[in-house]
């Protein structure tokens, strides 16, 4: 099964969110309108038929390999280009640690109360984080070409460590997921290969656990008040997966409770459009940020990607503003499965993004958006080398 299919990777993550909502019955739990089934299983449906139209409009040429990737001299040149990249990162970083005068590790380890919201230069940090990841999802294809060298092995380590370093599931998730993504397009994935993700799943619920349990300590004793149901005993199965489960539901409860309260949308972009906007441009204009949705419970605020589209169109219409976006995604994936070294190199956050759709609206936010412009300068500067090794 190719785990990189953008339509699968969503079908996968809502239909898990949506069931995990349905079934297992929570103080969180709220009914499911109509619109939610809709936005649900519609959103499913436009995905597969934009990936259907992208496969006829762009079909792939017999002889292509399954998983194209990158010609041994591009990945060398790619090499090449981390490395500046890095630099640059690497500044940005360490201006992040000497303006917040520490880092959340750090404050851990001498019991400081702040944490990573505390972390980061406003617009430079989310583009910093960009630039991490660019490294990692980079290396990654290196190493899985065979054409990584010792200091990228360096770049990959040092890089996703200072994910780490921040105490943020966000910033270590998105690292991951911008490896996977390189893996699960480059490599085929074997019913062995499941088992061990499978593994490392597992492995990374725990380590999710271990993050919220660290980063919220003394929060824990009240889940059982906030949640009820399964969740109200410490020595449940369940129990031992609420963060993991929180994340996954509250959005999605969010978005229900939210459609229920029938929405009068203002039919302008007031919420989508603020996550492209600079941080610093975006308090002088917004103010203080609101959340899009009326939220069952502020103490679990995340929403889907279709939250601020709701809030400002509606749901029905942000169905119909999803379908093109599929549109968009579907045919960057088919230009990347036809050997295009910008599809391929776009792919990262793509996949990020639809994984996480559940949870937030990569689609719109800044980091994400700016991703492909980050592959643009590399392809400027894989033509300049080109030129000066004679090729033309």
């Amino acid at each position: 099964m190719d785990f990189s299919k953008p339509q699968l990777i969503f079908a996968i993550t809502w239909c898990l969110a949506f069931g995990l909502s349905a079934l297992i019955e929570t103080n969180l739990s709220v009914a499911f309108p109509v619109a939610i089934y809709v936005l649900t299983f519609g959103g499913v449906a436009a995905f597969y038929l934009s990936a259907a139209a992208a496969r006829l409009l762009l079909p792939i040429a017999p002889g292509t390999p399954r998983f194209p990737a990158p010609s041994d001299l591009d990945l060398d040149i790619l090499s090449l280009f981390v490395r500046r990249v890095f630099v640059v990162w690497a500044i940005g970083f360490l201006g992040s640690i000497v303006y917040s005068e520490g880092i959340p590790i750090y404050w851990k380890l001498i019991g400081d109360s702040r944490n990573y919201l505390d972390f980061g230069m406003p617009t430079v940090s989310g583009l910093v984080n960009m630039l991490r990841c660019f490294c990692i999802a980079s290396c990654v294809m290196l190493h899985l070409q065979k054409r990584a060298k010792r200091q990228d092995y360096i770049i990959l380590a040092v890089t996703f460590f200072s994910s780490i370093a921040e105490i943020s599931r966000g910033s270590v998730t998105s690292a991951v997921l911008h490896g996977a993504a390189v893996i699960v397009l480059l490599r085929p994935v074997y019913p062995m290969q499941i088992a061990k993700w499978g593994g490392a799943v597992w492995v990374a619920l725990l380590s999710f656990e271990w993050v919220g349990n660290n980063r919220t300590e003394g929060y824990q004793g009240n889940f059982g008040e906030v949640l009820g149901g399964a969740f109200q005993d410490n020595g449940t199965f369940l129990s031992h997966f609420v963060w993991s489960f929180i994340y996954i539901t509250s959005p999605f409860n969010n978005l229900a409770f939210a459609v229920s309260q029938n929405i009068e949308p203002p039919m302008v972009p007031y919420y989508t459009l603020q996550p492209l906007i600079p941080t610093f441009l975006r308090n002088m204009l917004f103010g203080q940020t609101e959340y899009p949705i009326e939220l069952l419970n502020e103490a679990f605020n995340a929403t889907t990607f279709y939250s601020p589209l709701v809030a400002d169109f509606g749901p029905w219409f942000a169905l119909a503003i999803f379908a093109l976006i599929t549109v968009v995604i579907s045919f960057a994936y088919q230009s990347a499965k036809r050997g295009s070294l910008f599809g391929i190199m776009v792919y990262p956050p793509i996949f990020v993004s639809v994984t996480l759709s559940f949870f937030y609206s990569y689609f719109f936010a800044l980091p994400i958006v700016a991703y492909p412009l980050v592959v643009w300068i590399f392809l400027r500067f894989r033509r300049r080398t080109l030129r000066k090794m004679g090729y033309r």
